[in-house]
Protein backbone atom coordinates (compact mmCIF):
# COMPACT_ATOMS: atom_id res chain seq x y z
CA UNK A 1 0.00 0.00 0.00
CA UNK A 2 1.65 3.50 -0.62
CA UNK A 3 0.44 6.86 0.69
CA UNK A 4 -1.69 9.13 -1.12
CA UNK A 5 -0.49 12.82 -1.55
CA UNK A 6 -3.23 13.83 0.94
CA UNK A 7 -1.94 11.45 3.74
CA UNK A 8 1.64 12.16 3.35
CA UNK A 9 0.37 16.15 3.83
CA UNK A 10 -1.06 15.38 6.26
CA UNK A 11 1.78 13.82 8.37
CA UNK A 12 4.35 16.42 7.40
CA UNK A 13 1.59 19.01 8.83
CA UNK A 14 1.29 16.71 11.71
CA UNK A 15 4.93 16.90 12.45
CA UNK A 16 5.23 20.59 11.86
CA UNK A 17 2.67 20.74 14.65
CA UNK A 18 4.68 18.91 16.88
CA UNK A 19 7.69 20.71 16.81
CA UNK A 20 6.25 23.92 17.48
CA UNK A 21 4.41 22.83 20.35
CA UNK A 22 7.72 21.23 21.78
CA UNK A 23 9.19 24.71 21.05
CA UNK A 24 6.70 26.46 22.71
CA UNK A 25 6.98 24.09 25.56
CA UNK A 26 10.64 24.83 26.01
CA UNK A 27 9.66 28.40 25.61
CA UNK A 28 7.41 28.64 28.39
CA UNK A 29 9.72 26.51 30.92
CA UNK A 30 12.21 29.18 30.31
CA UNK A 31 9.97 32.14 30.76
CA UNK A 32 8.80 30.94 33.72
CA UNK A 33 12.26 30.16 35.15
CA UNK A 34 13.46 33.79 34.19
CA UNK A 35 16.03 32.16 31.71
CA UNK A 36 14.95 34.73 29.11
CA UNK A 37 15.24 37.96 31.09
CA UNK A 38 18.49 38.61 29.77
CA UNK A 39 16.78 38.82 25.84
CA UNK A 40 13.91 41.46 27.03
CA UNK A 41 11.79 38.52 28.00
CA UNK A 42 11.52 38.57 31.25
CA UNK A 43 8.14 37.34 33.20
CA UNK A 44 7.78 34.38 35.04
CA UNK A 45 8.42 33.37 38.86
CA UNK A 46 11.01 36.29 39.35
CA UNK A 47 9.55 39.10 37.10
CA UNK A 48 9.31 42.71 38.15
CA UNK A 49 12.36 45.45 38.64
CA UNK A 50 14.43 45.21 40.76
CA UNK A 51 14.88 49.22 40.82
CA UNK A 52 11.01 49.19 41.62
CA UNK A 53 11.09 47.27 44.90
CA UNK A 54 14.97 49.29 46.23
CA UNK A 55 14.29 50.44 49.75
CA UNK A 56 14.81 53.53 50.61
CA UNK A 57 18.32 54.11 52.62
CA UNK A 58 17.79 53.72 56.48
CA UNK A 59 18.64 56.63 58.85
CA UNK A 60 21.02 56.62 62.07
CA UNK A 61 19.00 56.38 65.19
CA UNK A 62 19.92 57.32 68.71
CA UNK A 63 18.64 54.77 71.44
CA UNK A 64 18.59 55.79 75.15
CA UNK A 65 20.44 53.04 77.31
CA UNK A 66 18.49 52.52 80.84
CA UNK A 67 21.00 50.75 82.77
CA UNK A 68 22.20 47.01 82.24
CA UNK A 69 19.51 44.57 83.69
CA UNK A 70 21.10 41.70 86.19
CA UNK A 71 19.66 38.74 83.54
CA UNK A 72 20.08 36.81 86.91
CA UNK A 73 17.84 38.88 88.94
CA UNK A 74 14.69 38.61 87.42
CA UNK A 75 12.31 35.94 85.85
CA UNK A 76 11.01 35.76 82.41
CA UNK A 77 9.05 32.91 80.97
CA UNK A 78 8.25 32.13 77.34
CA UNK A 79 6.59 29.89 74.86
CA UNK A 80 8.53 26.68 74.49
CA UNK A 81 6.25 23.67 72.93
CA UNK A 82 7.00 20.06 74.94
CA UNK A 83 5.62 18.13 72.40
CA UNK A 84 4.05 15.97 74.73
CA UNK A 85 0.45 17.21 73.92
CA UNK A 86 -0.45 18.93 77.08
CA UNK A 87 -0.85 22.26 76.39
CA UNK A 88 -0.57 23.49 80.25
CA UNK A 89 3.19 22.93 80.52
CA UNK A 90 4.60 24.96 77.24
CA UNK A 91 6.28 27.58 79.03
CA UNK A 92 9.44 27.71 80.44
CA UNK A 93 10.43 30.33 82.76
CA UNK A 94 14.13 31.26 83.44
CA UNK A 95 16.33 32.89 85.86
CA UNK A 96 20.13 33.11 85.13
CA UNK A 97 20.46 29.34 84.91
CA UNK A 98 17.86 28.12 86.95
CA UNK A 99 14.94 27.34 85.00
CA UNK A 100 11.03 26.28 85.52
CA UNK A 101 8.32 24.77 83.82
CA UNK A 102 5.38 25.80 85.48
CA UNK A 103 1.71 23.76 84.72
CA UNK A 104 -0.77 26.68 84.06
CA UNK A 105 -4.06 26.72 84.10
CA UNK A 106 -4.75 23.29 85.10
CA UNK A 107 -8.95 23.66 85.33
CA UNK A 108 -8.61 24.26 81.22
CA UNK A 109 -8.99 21.34 79.21
CA UNK A 110 -7.64 23.52 75.87
CA UNK A 111 -5.25 26.22 76.35
CA UNK A 112 -4.47 28.24 73.07
CA UNK A 113 -1.49 30.34 72.46
CA UNK A 114 -2.71 33.67 73.63
CA UNK A 115 -4.36 32.14 76.73
CA UNK A 116 -0.74 30.61 78.08
CA UNK A 117 1.23 33.44 76.84
CA UNK A 118 -1.11 35.37 79.42
CA UNK A 119 -0.80 33.22 82.08
CA UNK A 120 2.57 32.94 81.94
CA UNK A 121 2.89 36.97 82.00
CA UNK A 122 1.22 36.74 84.72
CA UNK A 123 3.38 34.15 85.90
CA UNK A 124 6.05 35.65 85.60
CA UNK A 125 5.20 38.57 87.41
CA UNK A 126 4.06 36.54 90.62
CA UNK A 127 7.85 35.49 90.83
CA UNK A 128 9.49 38.90 90.32
CA UNK A 129 7.09 39.98 92.35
Amino acid sequence: MTKSAGHKAAGAFLQVVGVIGAAAMIFAFLWVLGWLQPFGLGGGLGGGDVQDSARPPLEAVEVEQAGPIPADDYWSCAYDPTMNDDWHDDILCSRGAEQIRPSLLPDSSFVGYSEIMQAARDYETVLNG
